[in-house]
């Protein structure tokens, strides 16, 4: 016999009971399903769904056949009492088999306590890496519906956030749970040792999923993921818990359509005059960027210069909030003939929402995203964007709000696990020469039709403002803490 599940049909098991010899069949067990007999209950369960409870019969496999519905715990038990004389004996709490559980695997299977009231997050809140932002934005506004505790932010995190932000996470942080508090996991899943009902909010940029990761991510209860891109490629890759689509945001109040103003001094890398700091003038795209292989900066290079190497009224800025400017970026844009800048800084949310908006446009060369917070932040500024169609990207983006250009294909990236291991043998989209030339044509089309552009523009920040914002993301996160168990479809 199979140990008990931790939800049957998607309803989270309270009790579970084996009919054994303690137990006398009455009357009342024979059931019957459209006029067809059903075959005698070997074991029966008690789920609970939306306030009410099930009595599931089962067989020794835990495969449920007949079920009735029942407004209180109280009343699924007594009609049990009905139908089996003497089951009272034979009833086990699903929480109290807990600590009996030997192996990770059935671990994973058994039903954790439900606890809809306390959350302790785990995961990094006080930078500026995008999880970070997605379990801080999520977290403060999660706390004034629940009791939310931030757990295992860890202490070598560079501390960005400002003042106030910071002595919010901290109190979060010092705050207390019980034990049976909801785990919610916002970063790459691991093994977690918790009594509660354990969740992991992730994602992942290729185009199917390392096996570890999968191992990792079926350790957990359910699975949260921003795109019902990233549900279909868990799904494919052999993710079994239920899966359900939390949307990352923005924040709308800052992240709006507003005057540009004058952009930053940054440092010139490319043409003859590298090294100087200027505010770069003229016609101005910008790129958020880590300096990995996943940001495609040598292919947006390649495209820009195609597309703008005989006009000077071009330039593109390679931004980005953590990363210093090194031989990376220097080596690839000292090649250019095209003006290329590099700027870096600590930038608060209004000084970002004010970069955007002062630059004329947002490229994204991306080789696989699981949501691209920095292109969603810029779009809700209100400028044009432009990106490859491929991965959360064609969720998030259509032809009618932005500018996109195709993959050749996809397929592994040599030295990609030098960056994750879970990236290993895992395919990403790949670009080639047509990808470069209908990129070059997106760039030239989005400068001098620019009136066209920002029409597409104004229509993706009114997507981006109102569809997709952080207060969205934190009431969905509530209303799945309230509806635990349920599988999202």
């Amino acid at each position: 016999m199979n140990p008990p599940p931790f939800e049957i049909d998607g309803a989270p098991v309270r009790l579970f009971a084996v009919l054994d010899q303690r137990v006398r069949r009455t009357r009342g067990s024979d059931h019957q399903v459209i006029g067809i007999p059903q075959r005698p209950a070997q074991a029966l369960a008690i789920c609970e769904r939306q306030r009410h409870y099930y009595l599931i019969g089962c067989d020794l496999d835990w495969q449920p056949f007949t079920e009735s519905r029942h407004d209180t715990l109280e009343d699924a038990k007594r009609q049990a009492e009905n139908e089996f004389t003497g089951i009272g004996t034979c009833w086990t709490d699903i929480s109290d088999s807990l600590n009996a559980v030997g192996s990770h695997e059935a671990d994973r299977r058994m039903v954790r306590p439900v606890n809809r009231d306390e959350v302790i997050w785990s995961g990094h809140a006080y930078s500026y890496a995008g999880y970070a932002k997605m379990n801080r934005e999520i977290l403060v506004r999660l706390s004034s519906s629940k009791k939310v505790k931030l757990a295992n932010a860890p202490s070598s995190e560079l501390r960005l956030v400002d003042d106030a932000m910071q002595r919010t996470l901290d109190a979060i942080r010092d705050a207390h749970v019980s034990e049976t508090a909801t785990w919610v996991r916002g970063y790459t899943p691991r093994s977690e040792d918790w009594k509660g009902r354990r969740i992991c909010l992730t994602m992942m940029e290729t185009q199917r999923v390392h096996p570890d990761f999968v191992r990792a991510l079926n350790g957990y209860d359910e699975c949260w993921t921003p795109t019902a891109w990233n549900r279909e490629t868990f799904r494919t890759s052999g993710v079994t818990i239920p899966i359900r689509v939390v949307p990352l945001g923005v924040d709308p109040n800052v992240f709006r359509p507003r005057q540009p103003g004058e952009l930053p001094k940054a440092e010139l890398l490319s043409t003859g005059r590298i090294g100087a700091r200027e505010s770069p003038a003229g016609f101005v795209f910008v790129t958020m960027y880590q300096p990995t292989f996943r940001k495609g900066l040598p292919f947006l290079l390649e495209a820009f210069t195609s597309a703008f190497e005989n006009d000077p009224e071009a330039a593109l800025m390679l931004a980005t909030t953590i990363h210093s400017h090194g031989s990376f970026e220097r080596n690839l844009a000292r090649r250019s003939r095209v003006r290329v800048y590099g700027l870096r800084g600590a930038f608060s949310e209004e000084q970002l929402a004010n970069l955007f908006s002062s630059c004329h446009a947002y490229v994204s060369t991306s080789v696989g995203e699981g949501w691209n917070l920095p292109l969603c932040e810029a779009a809700a500024c209100g400028i044009p964007v432009i990106a490859g169609r491929h991965s959360a990207h064609a969720e998030i983006l259509s032809d009618e709000t932005a500018y996109l250009f195709d993959p050749q294909g996809y397929g592994p990236v040599p030295g990609s696990e030098k960056v994750c291991h879970w990236y290993k043998d895992q395919p990403f989209a790949l670009f080639g020469k047509k990808s470069i030339q209908q990129l070059a044509t997106l760039l030239r089309y989005v400068k001098f039709q620019y009136t066209e552009a920002r029409r597409k523009a104004v229509a993706l920040s009114r997507v981006i403002r109102t569809k997709y914002s952080w207060d969205i993301s934190a009431r969905t996160v509530s209303a799945f803490l309230d509806d635990q168990g349920k599988a999202f479809s």
